[in-house]
């Protein structure tokens, strides 16, 4: 069977598990500094006030930047692959609320 092309990939909830599981292997360089960014910051007033005229909800924002290599990669090797995780870091009660505005980047 020929591999599936992720771009072409169906995206119906009984056929993302499969193409899921047919991501390639990786490895992260745990033991080197130098491939990962971490970075924290506040947005201050980002979420409503949790309650009537209170103040308004500051959050923190923690974003992680790294490299890795794929196992099985057959692409050219003097490009680096990388991800970038975004996590927002909300106080609880305002989770519960459903009061979270969603953060898009630009």
């Amino acid at each position: 069977m020929p591999p599936i092309r992720r771009t072409l990939a169906r995206r119906t909830m009984q056929h993302l598990r499969p193409n899921d599981c047919t991501l390639p292997k990786s490895q992260h360089p745990l033991d080197d500094p130098t491939k990962f960014v971490f970075d924290c910051f506040t947005l201050p007033a980002f979420l409503r006030p949790s309650a009537p005229g209170g103040e308004p909800e500051t959050v923190i924002m923690a974003c992680v930047h790294g490299e890795f290599t794929e196992c099985d990669a057959v692409f050219d090797r003097s490009i680096e692959p990388s991800f970038w995780r975004r996590h927002l870091l909300v106080p609880q009660r305002t989770m519960l609320a459903g009061r979270a505005r969603s953060y898009r980047s630009k």
